[in-house]
């Protein structure tokens, strides 16, 4: 399962399906599009005129005031741009301002030094979060289920009645989930699961 409707569990569960997996998409809320992506206004990092993943790392880093991780800045310098026009302009139309000419429109936001950011009237948090949420329904591959709360992983060391276990390499087997609805706490089983529930002063 995928625990988060947010722009990085929906665009994990996409890429999962494309593969041909069956995903479970879960969220808490009772609609699919309540998450902190859907009330994100300004706009996302894509690439910019006369730009470079070396500038938009420095950049990412300036932005947070240096308390970003230098490794995964460079990440996203190098991998984000290109993801945000394949995944978000190609294949999923997102309704990004556009200018005279029809090109996306860039304008510049905190310490980025360059025009990169795409956006969507000053709700593009909204028009990301409706484009996922409309191909998380459609895709066959995908079930989503809205009103579960997760409540605990299912590991193998944690949920053994063998005190021994807490010795050997742990592993995850799926989680328990509260049905809101029914009132009852189900078992999703699970070689793989992946936690998209929003940032919580580095928990994750």
């Amino acid at each position: 399962p995928v625990i988060g409707t947010g722009i990085a569990g929906a665009a994990a569960a996409l890429h999962l399906a494309d593969a041909g997996l069956k995903v479970i998409v879960l969220t808490k809320a009772v609609d699919p599009h309540e998450s902190n992506t859907n009330y994100a206004q300004g706009g996302i990092v894509a690439e910019g005129v006369k730009d470079s993943p070396e500038l938009l790392a420095r950049d990412i880093l300036a932005a947070s005031a240096h308390s970003a991780y230098p490794p995964a800045a460079r990440v996203v310098a190098t991998e984000g741009p290109r993801l945000v026009r394949e995944v978000l302009v190609e294949k999923l139309g997102i309704p990004f301002d556009t200018d005279a000419r029809g090109q996306i429109h860039r304008t510049r936001e905190a310490a980025h030094s360059r025009r990169r950011i795409f956006h969507a009237k000053d709700a593009t948090g909204r028009a990301i979060e409706s484009g996922v949420v409309g191909a998380l329904r459609a895709h066959k591959n995908v079930k989503l289920l809205t009103g579960q709360t997760a409540i605990d992983l299912i590991t193998r060391s944690h949920h053994s009645r063998a005190a021994a276990a807490l010795y050997e390499d742990n592993a995850v087997l799926g989680a328990y989930v509260f049905d809101e609805t029914a009132g009852v706490v189900r078992r999703i089983f699970s070689p793989r699961v992946i936690l998209a529930t929003g940032g919580l002063g580095q928990v994750y």
